[in-house]
């Protein structure tokens, strides 16, 4: 476990989460449900990887609003991702691999001619 980068992902998570707590009850609902883990990835005192299940708030994005706040819900992946040590599986680490493949592609010759 990445304790830095979990903690990292914790305050951009805190910070996005103050941001619409007063806008939406959704977020205050997954404030305080992730509250305690948050606190704890800010020092740095989470020492190993937890279970998906054990990891509350995904299902208030399925189910409320929150799931149009889309820098809340890259923040809190970010967040699970490093709570779940999954940055450390081969299968992410394949995706992030052709994810960067894909953007450092060249875009293909639109039939434009060269001016010279």
């Amino acid at each position: 476990m990445d304790r830095i980068a979990l903690k990292t992902a914790a305050l951009l998570l805190r910070e996005k989460l103050d941001l619409y707590t007063h806008k939406d009850p959704a977020a205050a609902l997954l404030l305080s449900d992730l509250n305690k883990l948050i606190s704890m990835a800010e020092l740095e005192s989470i020492k190993e990887n937890m279970e998906p299940r054990d990891i509350p708030g995904h299902r208030l994005f399925e189910e409320t609003n929150l799931r149009m706040l889309g820098d809340l819900k890259v923040a809190y992946a970010n967040f699970y991702i490093e709570l779940i040590g999954g940055r450390d599986w081969s299968s992410y680490k394949l995706i992030e691999s052709r994810m960067r493949e894909d953007k450092n592609r060249q875009p293909p010759d639109q039939g434009q001619d060269e001016i010279q």
